[in-house]
């Protein structure tokens, strides 16, 4: 994503080749698709599961908790 326009348009370009790249290279089928809750991956979630309604479209909950700890380590307060 570094240099490109973070909006869940794009995201979603890119995700759909991913998928594609990854059943055409590997003969996998994507059934879930991971992402973080910034405005782009909500986005890119919802557009993604609407055009693929079979697909599981999960929020990332390591990157939330990662976000949590971060938040609570700079509190400066002692515990």
């Amino acid at each position: 994503m570094s240099g490109k326009l973070k909006a869940g348009d794009q995201m979603l370009e890119m995700v759909e080749s991913d998928i594609q790249y990854i059943y055409n290279k590997f003969g996998v089928v994507v059934i879930a698709w991971c992402t973080n809750d910034g405005p782009d991956g909500k986005k890119m979630r919802r557009l993604l599961g609407i055009k693929y309604r079979w697909l599981i479209t999960l929020l990332c909950w390591a990157h939330q908790m990662n976000l949590v700890v971060g938040n609570f380590l700079n509190l400066k307060a002692h515990f």
